[in-house]
């Protein structure tokens, strides 16, 4: 199956695609905020935590090809994983509406430019980060754009050290514009120094609809070379009370 068919049925890369459709519908608002995200250490040890969904981005005049993204402390071990293996697994359930996503690709941090990881050379880039990259995307814009639209707390908690004394800790960092020196804008450039954009290309998406009996399974994958997607399995799934 090629990408005008795949955009059809695996409804996820431009609006009228499953999965975006799905977590625009207002009774999917509580569940589209998060998903499972499992990664894997360098000793081969999986590590699942729950993480906030922020945007899916496209290279120019390729909208089969979504990035998911989310933003982190650059800090947390999940980012160190990210460097260890660029293989990851997450699963999104959607329970108003009876589905479950399953996406598998590659998973690649971009911290700020003032952090040691910033601008290192990855082994492998799939078709849509290799793209974006050579189309020019300004990844340190997107990255403060979404430090701005964080919660002031949550600019806090990246401006402040791991552990610490309780009162010593900075409770808010509010936005500075026009902010030339001074406490504040300090605050906000140590916590903007500690975020990172987390990006996940698929390179397989299995889709569970649960609302129909029998359920059906289909499984979508991506060709590495030509970055289209092909209809790979469809299955029915029979599932016993008892079990």
């Amino acid at each position: 199956m090629h990408i005008n068919a795949v955009q059809e049925s695996w409804q996820l890369t431009n609006g009228i695609d499953t999965l975006q459709k799905a977590i625009s519908l207002p009774e999917n608002k509580v569940q589209a905020v998060d998903y499972q995200l499992a990664t894997v250490d360098a000793k081969n040890v999986p590590h699942v935590r729950t993480v906030t969904h922020r945007d899916i981005l496209y290279p120019a005049g390729a909208a089969h090809l979504p990035v998911f993204l989310f933003a982190t402390d650059v800090r947390s071990d999940k980012v160190v994983q990210t460097r260890e293996n660029d293989r990851m697994k997450f699963a999104w359930l959607l329970a108003d509406t009876n589905e479950q996503y399953r996406v598998a690709g590659r998973v690649r941090a971009i911290p700020g430019p003032t952090h040691l990881f910033h601008g290192g050379a990855l082994a492998y880039l799939p078709p849509a980060l290799r793209t974006m990259d050579a189309q020019g995307y300004d990844w340190e814009k997107k990255l403060v754009e979404e430090y701005a639209a964080i919660d002031g707390r949550l600019r806090a908690k990246l401006c402040n050290p791991p552990g610490g004394e309780e009162e010593e800790r900075i409770k808010c960092v509010p936005i500075v514009a026009g902010v030339e020196d001074g406490e504040e804008k300090r605050s906000w450039e140590r916590g903007l120094s500690n975020m990172c954009l987390v990006l996940i290309e698929p390179e397989e998406v299995i889709h569970v609809v649960h609302s129909s009996w029998p359920h059906k399974k289909t499984k979508f994958n991506i060709r590495s070379e030509s970055g289209e997607w092909q209809e790979s399995r469809s299955v029915t799934v029979y599932r016993s009370d008892k079990l």
